[in-house]
């Protein structure tokens, strides 16, 4: 995994985007003081989670958002991006690069993204974990607080080593095992007690259920009985029903055989019905056939009589002929005659029709020169009266003009007295909307005020909130100092409390007294007690009294002389030497004294506090001193020596006196810590109370702004009303301008006009008398014109009767032809009918023998059909007399019909009876048992007793059921049921979940073996990188070791670093120099590298307390770790710069805005370098 780049905008001094690319190896950040350098490692801790501002250097979290300068303003944003590469697994995700980024707002909002998409902080953390890189891994130190590692407690210590050792999944993972372990106990014990109550109600249910039981069997043996009553009813109404179902089939089959013989009859009757039809019929023809007979005998009789009738005729008819004959010749011959007669006055005609036709072409020429003549004057006189049409109608023209430029002056003039009165209403309705104008502007005035004070209000209830907001903020963070100060009170007073307790360089004697006073089966416990624990120091001089008392840190306080005894013989067993007493015993008893006051009288009161050398040794000498105390803070003795001694943890009383300020300071935070918490609650609170405030004047400033939108709409609609109308009176003031120029310019047409058409008139009047003159002269010519033509229409009719005459005569010829053929043909006809009559006669002759034979045959005929038409009658008779027997037979058999279906109508009701009965017993059945009746269900018992018998049983059990039904729970046997099933499984549920317990008992087991097994050979590796890169660090000397304190559980014990530089034999590390302290904390910082190397790692100024020996080997050191994890050093000294691969400088030329400018080295190359602005 490689750091990729890091990009940061708007971050504390970084206003500008920036973007700083790593590559592999040794990154180098250099500036001057102040100009933004750490703030890039702030901006890795922050991505990567850091919540506390103070460990931003800020008070609270919006000030890591730049805040501006005299010349830029603040921006709103913070945010800063890690891009991490080439993961290859190391993280729990699926992708080789990540960018993750974190953004502040103003607001106090935070956004997490990882490559780009939303996630929670928690996440971040996650991801990370057990990678090195983290807001509290090794990966990162700060300037001044590399010795941090070195300051921790034992136990705060192993967090760094558990990170190495990558347990902390592990741990994570046990602590939700644990509580998922608690959570299952407690529900375990949950269960529990519902198992048991269960089972209570359990025993209770069994009684209820045992009552139950009976009452359900009493109404079981009730329904079984109804049951059977029931079904034995039924059977018995079913088996009426088929006994009434014979008869009834009974009653069916006589009145089957009764229609049967109705039928019978019926078929006779309608069969001798219909013979005696067909005898009727056959007699009707019989008769018609007489009738027939006789009509036929009688037309043969008329026949003859019409052919004796007609042979007359044809004989007249043939006399006639022959007359028609002679006259037809008589008639030829005249014809012949006529038709010469005609053919010489034809010819005549002709000759006349010839002289005529010569002069009437004569005529029509000189016809056609007077027309000629007449056409010239028409064609004048119409020319004329073109003229005069086209003056006619340019006077029409002229005349329609002048009415219509009469018409739009008076449109016109209609025009403008109408703008005159809408000029008259646009001004009333002008000064109504400027009335409403005014009227308007103050209510939007007034609503304007109103708004911008419900915006006060609003911004009030703002201001108060950010107020509230900031006091939580810093209500937040100086509960969170509060903690922090807490927390490092009680690390301290744990810290002096551990010196205490292992009473960190003092004399073997003094340690073993303390231990064995402390021991109850000791013969000195109680006895002795060390004098730092019974003297109480106060007021103002108390760091000056302790720096004199500070030689009795070993001095122990003895109760009397058989505890000095005591005390002393101890001693001597053990050898013990450098012992420092002090008898209680000796003290001078005082008046009303305790025996603290008693002994702080006795050790501070011949201590004296003086400002110079001399009055001290006056104040020796004459004894009114033992101790002189000065202001410098030394100490001068009876014996005139000057001793000058400062705070440390190895006097006794300092540090006691420190134990109990931190105890008091411990609890007055704590106090405090309370108060804060309580008074960021009420803040809570209250900001909530504001929320709802901000809402409800929100909404109502919203509600009077759309009013006040509304008011401005309605404000600037009259105005635009007051725009239309000031519009519409400049349009209208535009027309009447034009209206008066168009009258001006009417009028003077007008006159233009009358003028023009007088003209015309006079023109027209000249026209006038000429137009009559050619009218006169055509009138002459056309006189003479028609004359001629009347001349030459006389003599055209005498031509066209003379042409007449000749075509009629030529016709009446033509006729008298046509006639002689047709008379012709008429004696042709009239001979050929001559011969057809003869032959006809001939032929009538002959049938009057054939006449005579058919009448004989029609007498004999109808003499049969005579005979025949009796014997019919006869028959008719015969079959009349047999239907009349067949339709009495009937009429009885219909009587028995009635009588037997009157009895099948009395089974039926009877039946139907049955069936109502059998009806209500199922639906009866169906109410009671849910189930339909089966008169086949054999799983009813047949009723063993008598009907009365059983429904007095009946009545029994029901009196009885309804005596206990209400007392009786019915439910309880269900109930039961269902607790005995819940029962059971919540038995199962118990035995699963303490295999659960047991399974997460064996996961934690696991976890803690895993976890001790990792820890162990990390601890064991880092303490042997630790012991040779400590001797490295401080040029092959001295010692340095780990060791597992507090608790022989691996996973609990705490970490003690043990570290000796060459030449010091320290029995604390709290005594090393601040160089040291750093060198020791590299020491362990590189020794966990090699065990667990971080993707990168970030050093910020830690070389800083190093002299040039020590920076040179830290050199040496990255450069050995280089190839294994990126390093990225911000750094003054010369000599790391000199080892950077890359460097940034960071630079503000602009006050208060940092600049970046990068260097790539090319090691392999010449020393030629290349400054790129980033």
């Amino acid at each position: 995994m490689r750091l990729k780049k890091l990009k940061i905008h708007g971050f504390k001094s970084f206003a500008d985007k920036v973007t700083l690319e790593f590559h592999e190896g040794i990154t180098g950040i250099v500036g001057p003081n102040g100009c933004g350098k750490s703030n890039i490692a702030d901006a890795f801790r922050w991505v990567l989670g850091e919540t506390s501002a103070r460990s931003l250097r800020g008070k609270k979290m919006e000030d890591v958002i730049f805040a501006g300068t005299v010349t830029r303003k603040p921006v709103n944003l913070a945010e800063a991006t890690i891009t991490l590469t080439e993961i290859n697994g190391l993280l729990p995700t699926e992708y080789d690069e990540l960018e993750i980024t974190r953004r502040c707002l103003r607001s106090g909002e935070t956004e997490y993204l990882i490559n780009r998409q939303p996630v929670r902080m928690r996440d971040v953390i996650n991801l990370f974990l057990d990678s090195g890189v983290g807001k509290h891994a090794f990966s990162i130190f700060e300037q001044g607080n590399i010795d941090e590692i070195i300051q921790k407690s034992p136990k705060e210590r192993r967090t760094i080593f558990e990170e190495a050792a990558g347990i902390l999944r592990f741990f994570e993972r046990k602590r939700e095992a644990e509580k998922k372990l608690e959570l299952s106990e407690t529900n375990i014990s949950r269960i529990k007690d519902i198992h048991q109550e269960i089972h209570k109600q359990i025993a209770l249910l069994k009684e209820q259920a045992k009552e139950a039981e009976t009452f359900q069997g009493k109404k079981e043996q009730l329904e079984d009985l109804e049951c059977r009553l029931l079904f034995a009813k039924q059977k018995n109404l079913q088996e009426e029903k088929q006994k009434l179902s014979a008869e009834e089939t009974i009653k069916k089959q006589g009145i089957a055989e009764i229609e049967a013989s109705i039928v019978h009859f019926t078929k006779e009757i309608t069969e001798l019905k219909a013979g005696l039809e067909a005898k009727e019929r056959d007699f009707q023809e019989m008769n018609e056939r007489l009738f027939n007979a006789r009509s036929e005998k009688e037309a043969k009789l008329r026949e003859r009589e019409s052919n004796s009738e007609r042979m007359k005729e044809s004989l007249t008819r043939l006399a006639d002929s022959d007359k028609h004959l002679q006259a037809l010749e008589e008639m030829q011959k005249r014809q012949k005659e006529e038709t010469k007669s005609l053919e010489e006055k034809i010819r005549q005609a002709k000759a006349k029709e010839k002289e005529l036709r010569e002069s009437l072409d004569r005529e029509r020429a000189y016809l056609a020169e007077i027309e000629e003549k007449v056409l010239e004057n028409q064609k004048a006189e119409s020319e004329l009266k073109e003229e005069k049409f086209l003056l006619m109608r340019s006077e029409r023209e002229i005349e329609g003009e002048i009415k219509e430029s009469r018409a739009r002056f008076e449109a016109v003039k209609e025009r403008r007295e109408k703008t005159e009165r809408e000029s008259l209403l646009r001004k009333r309705a002008k000064e109504d909307l400027l009335a409403r104008q005014a009227e308007q502007k103050k209510v939007v005035d007034t609503l304007s005020e109103e708004v911008e004070s419900k915006k006060r209000i609003l911004q009030k209830i703002d201001q108060e909130e950010n107020g509230l907001k900031e006091l939580a903020y810093s209500l937040e963070e100086e509960l969170e100092t509060l903690k922090r100060d807490y927390i490092h009170a009680e690390a301290r007073l744990k810290t002096l409390i551990r010196l205490k307790e292992e009473m960190e360089g003092a004399q073997p004697a003094f340690k073993r007294l303390t231990k064995e006073a402390s021991l109850e089966k000791s013969p000195l416990y109680g006895l002795i007690k060390p004098l730092f624990e019974v003297v109480k120091i106060k007021g103002e001089n108390k760091p000056l009294l302790m720096q004199a008392l500070k030689p009795y840190s070993e001095t122990f306080v003895v109760k009397d002389h058989e505890a000095l005894k005591k005390v002393l013989l101890f001693a001597k067993q053990e050898k013990l030497q450098d012992l420092s007493l002090f008898l209680l015993d000796s003290l001078d008893p005082q008046g009303g004294e305790s025996l603290e006051e008693r002994i702080n009288n006795h050790f501070l009161k011949p201590v004296r506090r003086e400002t110079g050398w001399k009055e001290a040794s006056s104040q020796i000498k004459r004894g009114g001193a033992l101790l002189v105390l000065t202001e410098e803070g030394g100490v001068i003795d009876h014996n005139l020596v000057y001793t000058l001694r400062g705070e440390s943890e190895k006097n006794a009383f300092f540090r006691e006196s420190e134990i109990e300020d931190l105890k008091k300071r411990s609890s007055s935070l704590d106090l405090k810590k309370q108060e804060v918490f309580e008074k960021a609650e009420i803040a809570r609170v209250r900001r909530g109370e504001l929320s709802q405030r901000k809402a409800e004047a929100d909404r109502d400033l919203r509600k009077t702004e759309m009013r006040q939108l509304e008011s401005n709409f309605l404000l600037q609609k009259i105005g635009s009303d007051l725009e239309a109308i000031q519009e519409e009176e400049a349009k209208h003031s535009e027309e009447e301008k034009i209206a008066r120029e168009a009258l001006s310019r009417f009028e003077k047409r007008l006159e233009e006009l009358q003028e023009k058409m007088a003209a015309k008139a006079r023109e027209l009047q000249q026209l006038e008398k000429k137009s009559m003159n050619a009218l006169q002269r055509y009138e002459e010519e056309k006189l003479d014109f028609e004359r001629k033509k009347a001349a030459l229409v006389k003599l055209q009719a005498e031509f066209d009767a003379t042409s007449m005459a000749v075509v009629r005569q030529e016709g009446e010829l033509k006729v008298l032809q046509s006639k002689a053929g047709d008379a012709e043909k008429e004696r042709a006809r009239l001979e050929m009918e001559k011969s057809n009559l003869d032959e006809w006669q001939k032929k009538c002759r002959l049938k009057s023998s054939t006449f005579e034979e058919a009448l004989h045959r029609a007498d004999e005929a109808l003499s049969i059909a005579l005979r025949e038409s009796k014997a019919l009658e006869s028959s008719i008779k015969d079959q009349k007399r047999k239907i009349t027997e067949f339709e009495e037979s009937l009429r009885k058999g219909y009587q028995g019909l009635e009588g037997v279906k009157e009895l099948l109508s009395k089974v039926k009701i009877k039946e139907a009876e049955v069936d109502a009965s059998l009806k209500a017993k199922a639906e009866e059945f169906l109410q009671k048992f849910k189930r339909a009746i089966d008169s086949t269900d054999k799983e009813v018992k047949p009723l063993d007793m008598p009907h009365q018998e059983a429904e007095r049983r009946i009545r029994n059990l029901r009196k009885e059921i309804e005596e206990v039904e209400g007392r009786i729970n019915m439910t309880s046997i269900e109930e039961l049921k269902k607790q005995q099933e819940r029962h059971a499984y919540l038995q199962t549920q118990v035995d699963d979940m303490f295999v659960s317990k047991e399974e997460i008992l064996k996961i934690i087991a696991t976890l803690d073996n895993e976890s001790r097994q990792l820890f162990e050979e990390t601890f064991t590796k880092v303490r042997a990188n630790f012991q040779r890169n400590f001797k490295i660090l401080f040029g092959e000397g001295g010692e340095a070791d780990l060791e597992l304190i507090d608790s022989k559980d691996i996973l609990e014990a705490g970490i003690e670093i043990v570290a000796k530089p060459p030449g010091k034999k320290m029995r604390s590390i709290n005594l090393l120099s601040g160089g040291e302290k750093c060198l020791t904390s590299m020491a362990l910082l590189f020794s966990i590298f090699e065990i667990k190397p971080a993707p990168f790692c970030i050093l910020d100024e830690i070389d800083a307390p190093l002299d040039d020996t020590n920076v040179e080997r830290f050199l040496n050191v990255v450069r050995t770790f280089a190839d294994r994890c990126q390093f990225i050093i911000i750094t003054h000294n010369k000599r790391t710069m000199a080892i950077a691969d890359r460097l940034f400088g960071v630079s503000m030329e602009e006050r208060g805005v940092s600049k970046l400018l990068s260097m790539e080295f090319n090691r392999e190359a010449s020393p030629k370098t290349e400054l790129v602005e980033v």
